[in-house]
């Protein structure tokens, strides 16, 4: 009797160690909840399977974290890529289109500080732009387009790390066949503040490429542009942009605001990127 619960202790000992505690769990999975509320689920088994369900990072100036699981997904969430996103603004690339064929569209913009590349992106006007090229240099020429359509283009520029440095504004842009912009002029006119005009404007507007005004002073600019080629497609109306709100702010319709003393710049520029600028002073 002995013999026979020796050799049942034995088989069943034998058994279980057969079963490696891996091999019980290999399907199962863990869901857990990190502390800024990023969702992983990781298979215990080594396959390529995984899931991240992260929420809304915001519209603008947000950071978006990427959770990155590593190769066998043991120590998924361990490994963390910080991405900078950055709000779409003209400044300080400044994109705009140079040189327009049949089926070729050139694009140029500013090289931003501590930029790695430029991700270029388009797509035909009102489609969702898609990645054209990743470029070191600051112009890139837009191929196999169509003839007399429209083009939507975006830039961003990206660090070493893989952070936005900067996202322009988007620009559309004409093959030939359909009119763009070929260049803006932009005047100054003095508006009456608190009974006063503002020093040393005409209330006729004037081409100006500096002007100086006192903090709680206002102007208003007065824009015009000519176009090159026929059926231009209004996409955008006339943009604005301050390079420093802190001492100057421009509303949508071109009018100045001065905040404190220091010394900025007023952009307006068009749908395609020609744009032009007005120094300010504020004293």
């Amino acid at each position: 009797m002995r013999t026979k619960w020796g050799v049942l202790i034995l088989t069943l000992t034998l058994i279980i160690g057969l079963v490696s505690p891996g091999a019980m769990v290999a399907n199962a999975s863990v869901s857990t909840t990190l502390s800024d509320n990023t969702k992983i689920r990781v298979f215990t088994e080594d396959t390529d399977e995984g899931e991240i369900d992260k929420g809304s990072t915001g519209d603008q100036n947000e950071i978006e974290i990427d959770k990155t699981d590593t190769e066998n997904h043991r120590e998924a969430g361990k490994e963390k890529k910080e991405r900078l996103t950055v709000k779409e603004a003209y400044l300080p690339l400044e994109l705009k289109s140079t040189k327009q064929s049949k089926t070729s569209v050139n694009l140029q913009w500013k090289i931003v500080p501590g930029a790695e590349y430029y991700l270029v992106y388009g797509n035909k006007a009102g489609k969702t732009l898609k990645q054209l090229a990743s470029v070191r240099k600051n112009t890139y020429r837009v191929e196999k387009l169509k003839k007399s359509s429209y083009y939507n283009f975006v830039v961003i520029a990206v660090d070493s790390s893989g952070n936005q440095l900067a996202k322009s504004t988007p620009i559309y842009v004409a093959t030939k066949g359909r009119g763009n912009y070929k260049s803006i002029t932009v005047k100054v006119r003095s508006i009456k503040i608190n009974e006063k005009k503002v020093k040393g404007d005409s209330a006729k507007p004037v081409i100006k490429k500096k002007i100086s005004i006192k903090a709680g002073d206002q102007i208003r600019l007065k824009v015009t542009a000519k176009k090159a080629g026929k059926k231009l497609k209004k996409y955008t109306p006339v943009r604005y942009e301050s390079s420093d709100p802190e001492i100057a702010t421009v509303t949508t319709n071109g009018l100045v605001k001065a905040k404190r003393k220091g010394i900025c710049r007023i952009f307006a520029y068009l749908q395609n990127g020609i744009g032009k600028s007005v120094k300010v002073n504020v004293d």
